[in-house]
């Protein structure tokens, strides 16, 4: 059998590099000079550059072993070294990958329309995971993240162990800032760090979140018994304040809605599920409160009305989507390491990895937008035409070719059209979430 003319092989050559290329040209400018500047290349032996180090990172954290990468590394020509070199190597790289990660999430998304009583905000989703090591049953890392609800991207990001929980306090905050969050961050101490930084924040409430007082006379209100008369679909205020264990005031709005018997009965079941799974037993206050969503919002009435409040409130479950992505597309729910050096320079490259493919998902709906503007679509209708998940489970495919060397075609800006057009949903009935926004 005769061998591909020579012409073709440079051709294939430079079409794997240009790939390569087009993922590195999503990191920052000065990414090879960071990982001198970190000293994850002290030892040039085997991987002589940044560029090598990355890609072969890269390989491993597709779901590859450490003996597999290295023997994908060999045949494509990367570099030659063994398994217990790329493992020291991954220890080495935590404080590099991290940079990486955190200059990732500066990649602009693609920005969905805000409705006008939004546009004083930026309006971020916050939340955390729990990743586990092998054969443990209980939390031994949490991943804490804010979500940019309107560009659907990462903005900041934390990794700490099991004793960090969920607050507000994790992340930094802006003037302008709204922050999203569920019943684990109705914490007073969490709001008043919220409103200290000149931000604002909408948080649901559980039955014992906190003991809220009538800022009118001062006198403790029972949430439980003033629920009670609610109709269906009826929303109420109460102007609250309540009190840090250091004795600081902080001052909300609680707004409430009761909800249809099939939503809050599927609401119960879902809290019973949640308390034995855990070992607890829910108590019949909490279960009555379950009929209701209820919130606190440190946002003034003349800004945001109770029932834009509520409407908000429920756009939070994005932040789920986006974590629930995160954990199975590119496989972070599990650690392959007991070790915590090498747990956290994984987690570290799994969020380099995921926030690539967000970058290329960002980067083909650009694309789309540009060939669309002339039929007059625009970016909101991309995203809802597109299907996010699709989209990045075939973006990780390809860059788990391009990484292993396998991708020899060049991926130019006709071939990420095609592939969002092939990934578009058939047309729904059904109202998307950001659409009701405009309702």
């Amino acid at each position: 059998m005769s061998l591909p003319a020579r012409r073709k092989g440079r051709s294939a050559g430079r079409g794997r590099d240009s790939n390569w290329s087009t993922v590195t040209s999503l990191l920052a400018d000065a990414w090879r000079p960071a990982a001198k500047s970190l000293g994850v290349l002290r030892r040039r032996r085997n991987i002589r550059n940044p560029s090598q180090l990355l890609r072969t990172l890269l390989i491993y954290l597709t779901g590859r072993s450490l003996r597999e990468a290295v023997a994908l590394a060999h045949l494509a020509r990367i570099a030659q070294l063994s398994d217990m070199a790329l493992l020291k190597r991954l220890r080495n790289a935590t404080p590099w990958l991290r940079w990486l990660a955190t200059s990732l999430l500066t990649h602009p998304g693609l920005e969905l329309h805000k409705p006008n009583w939004l546009l004083g905000f930026n309006v971020k989703c916050v939340d955390a995971t729990v990743i586990c090591k092998p054969g443990s049953s209980g939390t031994d890392w949490r991943l804490h993240f804010d979500f940019r609800l309107f560009d659907m991207g990462f903005e900041q990001f934390q990794v700490t162990d099991n004793k960090t929980g969920e607050s507000f306090r994790n992340f930094e905050v802006k003037p302008g800032d709204l922050l999203l969050g569920d019943r684990g961050y109705a914490q007073l101490e969490g709001m008043h760090h919220v409103i200290e930084q000149s931000g604002d924040f909408i948080v649901r409430l559980g039955c014992r979140s906190f003991t809220p007082y009538d800022l009118r006379d001062q006198h403790r209100i029972d949430l439980v018994r003033e629920l009670a008369s609610l109709r269906v679909g009826a929303v109420r205020v109460w102007p609250v304040f309540g009190r840090t264990v250091e004795g600081k005031t902080v001052r909300m709005r609680v707004c409430a809605i009761r909800l249809p018997r099939q939503e809050f009965r599927q609401a119960q079941q879902t809290a019973r599920r949640k308390a034995k799974r855990k070992g607890r037993r829910i108590s019949r206050e909490a279960l009555r409160f379950q009929r209701y969503v209820v919130v606190g919002t440190s946002v003034a009435e003349a800004r945001l009305s109770a029932e834009q409040v509520l409407k908000l409130y429920r756009m939070r479950w994005q932040i789920e989507l986006a974590i629930k992505r995160l954990k199975t597309i590119i496989g972070a729910s599990e650690l392959p390491s007991r070790g915590r050096e090498s747990g956290l320079a994984w987690l570290h490259g799994k969020l380099v990895l995921a926030l690539l493919v967000q970058a290329l998902c960002n980067r083909g709906q650009e694309l789309q937008l540009v060939a669309s503007k002339s039929k007059g679509t625009g970016s909101d209708d991309i995203r809802r035409q597109g299907n996010l998940w699709r989209e990045m489970r075939v973006v990780l495919i390809i860059i788990t070719g391009i990484v292993n060397g396998a991708a020899g075609r060049e991926w130019h800006s006709g071939r990420w059209r095609r592939l969002c057009q092939i990934l578009e949903e058939r047309p729904r009935k059904r109202v998307t979430q950001h659409e009701l926004l405009f309702s």
